[in-house]
């Protein structure tokens, strides 16, 4: 299990262009290369979630741990940032983080609803033999 994480890592992280190191959130914020970009590309992306940037969100509100009621706290969660570079998009650089599953106490329905496999199977079949007539 620990290998999985370990290539999970990896894969949320960022190249080094002169060392081929991945860098994670903390690296690229330390590092004297990437600083300033990753810096920026952070603080758009959760100041728009906190209602600060341009077209805000409003989706998370930071709280101190004081004015969390006592019998919730047990429900604080951890998050991980993760970096990824997405050449097609206007901001290339995209900070995000990762809520902990874990420990999430949400009263509401959590699942996501599915299909079983035999309708997926007649889906994915009919999409691929139909017959496409060539572009004239």
């Amino acid at each position: 299990m620990q290998k999985v994480e370990n290539q999970v890592h990896k894969a949320l992280a960022v190249m080094d262009k002169k060392s081929g190191k991945m860098l994670n959130y903390q690296q690229l914020l330390r590092h004297p290369d990437y600083k300033m970009d990753w810096s920026l590309s952070s603080a758009n992306k959760f100041g728009r979630l906190a209602r600060q940037i341009k077209n805000p969100t409003n989706t998370i509100k930071f709280v101190r741990y004081e004015d969390i009621p006592k019998e919730r706290r047990k429900d604080v969660t951890y998050w991980q940032f993760v970096c990824t570079v997405r050449p097609e998009k206007k901001e290339q650089n995209h900070t995000r983080f990762v809520v902990s599953g874990n420990k999430i106490n949400y009263p509401g329905e959590v699942a996501t609803p599915t299909t079983e496999m035999l309708v997926a199977k007649l889906l994915f079949n009919s999409v691929v033999s139909t017959h496409q007539e060539p572009n004239s």
